[in-house]
């Protein structure tokens, strides 16, 4: 399991409440797609990125990834806004909650559950106007994705991609649900 720490999550709930004002990073495409991003609110800046480790999950990859938060160093935030690639300036707005998207695998031979791997994959920052959300877009690199959407759906989601193929001896199976943070009611 590849879980974000207390540490982490406490990071993550400081936001609420927080006017948002950017995400960005000082190598971050307007594509929105890196390894590492920068989320600006009035306040406080964090910083989300995509790291891998060592997992065995009977494939030939055993590197997987997760997301690792921190907060944002002052020069982080500097060269960020020097670099101009601040993004989503127009979402500004209050950030009444956050949430976590966990992912579950697991894989199965027959009717036996053989392992079962959880990770984070995604934190959404909800909006009054929507949602901001930096997710994983595979398992088996670093890149994360930003996009906004006006309505959040979990069935819309789709799972990070993955390296499992079912065959007729064994299948995989992903489930995603949303973990509630925080909020503002």
């Amino acid at each position: 399991m590849k879980k974000m720490t207390e540490v982490e999550l406490a990071i993550l709930k400081s936001l609420i409440g927080q006017n948002f004002q950017f995400v960005g990073g000082p190598e971050a495409p307007s594509y929105l797609v890196s390894d590492r991003f920068l989320v600006g609110g009035a306040g406080w800046c964090i910083s989300i990125s995509g790291d891998i480790d060592f997992a065995d999950l009977g494939d030939e990859s055993g590197e997987y990834s997760y997301l690792v938060v921190r907060a944002a160093s002052q020069l982080e935030v500097e060269k960020t806004v020097e670099s101009g690639n601040v993004y989503l300036t127009n979402r500004s707005g209050l950030i009444l909650d956050v949430s976590i998207l966990a992912e579950t695998l697991t894989q199965r031979k027959g009717e036996t559950s053989v392992w079962l791997h959880e990770v984070d994959v995604a934190v959404l920052l909800r909006l009054a106007s929507g949602y901001v959300i930096l997710k994983l877009l595979s398992h088996n690199m670093e890149a994360i994705l930003v996009e906004f959407v006006e309505e959040f759906s979990i069935a819309k989601v789709e799972p990070p991609s993955n390296s499992f193929v079912n065959d007729d001896l064994v299948s995989y199976n992903s489930s995603l649900r949303i973990i509630d943070l925080a909020r503002i009611e």
